[in-house]
C-alpha cells in the first residue's frame, strides 16, 4: 500500500501512445481493495480480488492468462516506472523474447526521495515477455509447500 499511489501515477505519466491494460491482482488484502473503491482509475485499469492469499505467482499466472494483449510487463506494487518504460519495453519485445529492465534503488529521507549512488541493477520480478511464450513455459512455478 505504501507505494501504490506513486506506482499508479508513474504508469499514467508514461509517454506511451499505444493501447494497453493494467491488470492488478489484489491478494486478499482488504486495505488495497478499499483503496481501489475510494479512488478513480482510467478505464484500462482492471482490478481482480483473490479470495485467498495465494501469493504473487498465482496472481501473475492467472492475470497473464486473461490479458487481451500479447506483450506482458510484470511489475510489482513497490516499483515505479520511468516515463519511457512502456514504450521501451514495447519496442524491445519486437526484437527480443524477454526484456529485463534495470532499476535504481531509492530511499525516502524526511519526505524527500534520494536515489542511491550505486550501479543500477536488474530487478527480480520486473520483466517483459510475450504472452504466448510465458504461457508455453507454464508461467511461474507455484509450490503448494508452505502455503496457507
Amino acid at each position: 500500500m505504501e507505494f501504490l499511489s506513486e506506482l499508479i501515477n508513474s504508469i499514467e505519466r508514461n509517454e506511451y501512445n499505444s493501447e494497453y491494460e493494467v491488470l492488478v491482482g489484489i491478494d486478499f488484502c482488504y486495505d488495497t481493495l478499499n483503496y481501489v473503491y475510494e479512488n478513480q482509475f482510467p478505464s484500462n485499469f482492471k482490478f481482480y480480488f483473490f479470495t485467498t492469499n495465494g501469493g504473487p505467482y498465482i496472481i501473475k499466472n492467472t492475470l497473464s492468462e486473461i490479458t487481451q494483449f500479447d506483450k506482458i510487463l510484470f511489475f510489482d506494487s513497490d516499483d515505479m516506472m520511468m516515463p519511457q518504460m512502456l514504450s521501451e519495453i514495447d519496442k524491445n519485445l519486437d526484437v527480443f523474447p524477454v526484456i529485463k529492465p534495470k532499476y535504481i534503488n531509492f530511499e525516502d529521507v524526511n519526505g524527500i526521495r534520494k536515489y542511491k549512488e550505486e550501479k543500477s541493477q536488474f530487478g527480480e520480478g520486473v520483466f517483459g515477455i510475450r504472452k504466448h511464450l510465458f504461457l508455453e513455459m507454464n508461467g511461474f512455478e507455484v509450490s503448494t509447500i508452505g502455503t496457507r
